[in-house]
């Protein structure tokens, strides 16, 4: 038999609706009419009419109607089973249905829903046909059905306990019967989604007779109906308590102690009290907490209404009328207070209007005052101005001396400085006319430095507002066109630069007067061209002249000036000095005074070229003889030890003079010598050895060999042989010979002191053209060739055929030769 064949139910739902029973019996209150269904509104007359009579009536559920198809089944007697799977195939189940409310015993075999599986391949196995297949799916169908109903019964149960729908008792439930037909189920939201409200709307309790909206009055939830007779009584209360007591005549005079009297604020009571309070910002206060938002104007009444609502009894009538009397209120204390900020900006108005007169009044008298003083001023001016100044210029100096003196800011303030030099200008070119600076250096000192504080106002050219900033100062134009003419006539007419001593008195005369200008203009345009001329034809073997003689004075007015013409020096004593043997003392007092002026490369850079060969060439001319000693060539040497550094002297020393002098010192050792005279001999050349070049650690390991031998011959032991000890030169150089790296320059020289070297050997001037250059380099001469060094790339670019060409050094020379052989033919 089929287990999941559910029979008809026999109950009695909706059989007694509409009606009620009486004695017993059962009347219906109205006449039961046909309802018009679905259906009949589309087809009319044309509806189906195979529904039952109480479906077209359309009370009740529809009842299914007999299926004759299924198979007969049997009702299980309850009677329990030992095997379990008997039990669950056979066993019969009592499901309790809820439905409006009603409890229904429907009685039949029921399948657990965990066991559907498997029931439903037992009955593959007994139904294999097309029938049974559908016979199984419409039992499966109902049980579903039935599981869905259960849980939506048990639902609303759960939804009764918690509250919901608890007034449907008193009605037939046909709310929740239309929310569980569309599908609603307790405790999920409204909707298709489920996203619509959870929770009903309350109902709201009104005192009697109250309508909506009255007196923002505020309505209780009825969220339990309990409730509902205590909040009732509570209303009711709060009536009693607000009928009104029979008001006593309190306007009668025997009545005047119980009136309540009123106080009056008056406006200083309002603006006192506004000072009293915090200040706040000027930023808007909005009230949000309402269902609109507002701008609260007045702080005092921000929770006067929230009060009234918390306590209803304390409302007082015409709330209307009250709130529009403290709209009125605020209005009137608002415009009370704006009134008071204008009169207090007014007030405060008065008074900047107050002062800014008495500043008025004051600048009135202060500029009454200067256009007094401007007049005074131009009176005097005026006064000046009728004088001579070629006969009477020390007058004209006390006039404005006098008015600088009176009125010293108009002075400086409105360029009275120029006034005065149109007056006195023409005057000092004649007094300057015809002077010679050479002879009289101090000719018209006085009258300048009479002039000068009042000419000289460089602080009036910055704030003067009748004069252009950039435009020379008075005094400046007066040393320019008074003094400069004559200087300049001397200076590229008369001077001679072999003899700076009248020019040096000059300077040094007018240095503190002369403005910056004008001394710079001197010494730049008019002195160090004349120097740079003499430089480029100085030829040190035929000047009696040295040179420094008339460089150096300029040295402390020049300054980095002079450093354009060192190099021209340096190759014109380079090329006099090829010549020049030790014993000439000329050249020490050449060369010497250049110590501290030449840089220290430069400086040793022409000692390795020029002196320090010459000097090594001495020393191997010296003859070590203990009887006759000839100290002249060691004291050619010793004459440069200041102005030779250590670094050269001392390889020079111990090189060219420590070997041949132990050599002789061994040689008198060894055949029995008087030891006084040997003694005697030591310290006689000790003393000759400067005591800072003696000082050196390599110069005293010489002189302690030399007592080495001098205390072996002493105790008589054997003198060691000269190869133990540091001779300063390899065991293979012959004494003669000349010291490593003093005739070949070292290979850390530049490019141009290569090719300098290399023109000294070949006797060719090779100095630098002021004022050219070609590719941002400067162009120098070598001999009748233009050339530049390329110090990045090493390479030397003549100019030949009027093109830049790279060249080496014997082309170089071949150029030159080439050029010096056509200028002297033709």
């Amino acid at each position: 038999m089929e287990d999941d064949e559910q029979y008809v139910r026999l109950n009695m739902d909706n059989d007694y609706e509409g009606g009620e029973w009486i004695g017993g019996e059962f009347f219906y209150r109205s006449k039961r009419q046909k309802t018009q269904t679905e259906d009949d509104k589309l087809y009319g007359v044309f509806a189906g009419n195979d529904s039952s009579d109480d479906e077209r009536r359309g009370r009740g559920p529809r009842k299914p109607l007999a299926n004759y198809s299924k198979p007969v089944a049997f009702v299980s007697t309850g009677r329990m089973q030992t095997d379990t799977t008997e039990e669950k195939e056979s066993g019969a189940e009592v499901v309790k249905k809820e439905d409006s409310g009603d409890d229904v015993q429907t009685i039949g075999p029921m399948k657990p829903p965990k066991e559907e599986s498997s029931d439903m391949e037992v009955e593959d196995g007994v139904l294999p046909t097309a029938l049974g297949r559908r016979i199984r799916d419409a039992a499966a169908k109902r049980h579903r059905e039935h599981k869905e109903k259960v849980e939506l019964g048990k639902a609303w149960k759960d939804a009764e306990k918690a509250g919901f729908g608890t007034f449907e008792k008193h009605t037939k439930g046909i709310g929740a019967k239309l929310l569980a037909k569309m599908g609603y189920k307790p405790g999920q939201g409204l909707g298709r989604d489920g996203a619509g409200i959870t929770k009903p709307i309350e109902q709201r309790l009104r005192p009697k007779g109250m309508g909506m909206g009255f007196g923002e009055y505020r309505e209780h939830g009825m969220a339990l109906v309990a409730d509902a007779d205590k909040i009732v009584k509570e209303e009711a209360q709060m009536a009693k308590a607000q009928k009104v007591q029979p008001k006593e005549k309190l306007w009668k005079k025997r009545h005047g102690a119980e009136r309540k009297k009123r106080v009056y604020r008056t406006p200083e009571d309002l603006l006192a009290q506004e000072e009293e309070r915090p200040s706040l910002c000027a930023q808007p206060v909005i009230d949000m907490r309402g269902p609109q938002a507002r701008v609260v104007t007045n702080l005092e009444h921000l929770n006067v209404e929230e009060a009234e609502e918390d306590n209803p009894l304390e409302k007082v009538p015409m709330p209307e009328l009250q709130h529009n009397m403290k709209l009125l209120v605020d209005m009137a204390e608002a415009d009370i207070k704006r009134v008071d900020v204008k009169l207090r900006h007014k007030e405060d108005e008065a008074v900047m209007l107050g002062r800014e007169e008495k500043r008025l009044v004051s600048e009135v008298e202060i500029r009454s005052k200067e256009a007094e003083r401007l007049q005074a001023l131009l009176e005097g001016i005026s006064e000046i101005s009728q004088l001579n100044a070629m006969s009477d210029l020390a007058g004209v100096q006390k006039g404005y001396k006098a008015l600088l003196e009176n009125f010293q800011q108009e002075y400086t303030l409105y360029g009275i400085a120029a006034t005065a030099l149109g007056q006195i200008l023409v005057p000092f070119q004649r007094l300057f006319a015809g002077w010679d600076p050479l002879e009289n250096p101090s000719h018209g000192l006085l009258e300048v430095l009479n002039w000068r504080d009042l000419l000289l106002n460089s602080a009036a050219q910055r704030e003067a507002i009748f004069e252009d900033v950039a435009s020379p100062e008075p005094f400046t134009i007066l040393i320019c066109e008074a003094l400069v003419p004559s200087i300049r006539s001397a200076i590229t007419n008369r001077w001679e630069p072999r003899n700076p001593e009248p020019l040096i008195r000059l300077v040094e005369t007018w240095e503190s007067i002369w403005p910056s200008s004008v001394l710079s203009h001197v010494l730049d345009a008019l002195v160090f061209p004349k120097l740079r001329a003499l430089v480029e034809v100085w030829e040190p073997r035929q000047e009696r002249i040295a040179v420094h003689v008339w460089m150096h004075p300029w040295l402390p007015y020049l300054g980095e000036r002079m450093a354009d013409l060192y190099p021209t020096i340096v190759f014109r004593l380079s090329t006099a000095l090829q010549s020049w043997h030790a014993s000439d003392g000329s050249a020490f007092a050449l060369l010497s005074p250049w110590h501290q002026v030449f840089s220290e490369h430069d400086w040793e850079n022409l000692l390795l070229r020029s002196i320090i060969p010459k000097l090594a060439f001495a020393l191997q001319e010296l003859v070590i003889n203990p009887v006759a000693q000839d100290l002249k060539p060691i004291h050619w040497v010793m004459q440069w030890k200041d102005v030779i550094p250590l670094k050269h002297m001392v390889p020079l020393l111990e090189s060219q003079f420590f070997p041949k002098w132990l050599q002789v010192l061994h040689q008198w050792l060894s055949n029995n010598p008087n030891y006084e005279e040997v003694t005697q001999w030591y310290l006689g050349w000790k003393e000759i050895i400067p005591e800072h070049i003696g000082e050196d650690s390599r110069i005293a390991a010489q002189l302690g060999n030399a007592l080495s031998m001098m205390n072996c011959a002493v105790d008589g032991t054997d003198l060691p042989s000269l190869a133990g000890y540091n001779t300063g030169l390899p065991s293979n150089r012959t004494p003669a010979a000349a010291p490593s790296g003093i005739m070949e320059p070292s290979e850390n020289y530049s490019l141009r002191e290569l090719v300098q070297h290399f023109a000294e050997e070949n006797n060719v001037e090779f100095m630098p053209k002021a004022g050219r250059q070609h590719d941002g380099l400067q162009v120098y001469g070598f001999g009748q060739v233009n050339c530049i060094l390329e110090n990045i790339q090493n390479v030397v670019r003549a100019q030949i055929h009027h093109q830049w060409v790279s060249v080496t050094l014997t082309r170089l020379l071949e150029e030159h030769r080439a050029r010096a052989a056509k200028g002297f033919q033709g």
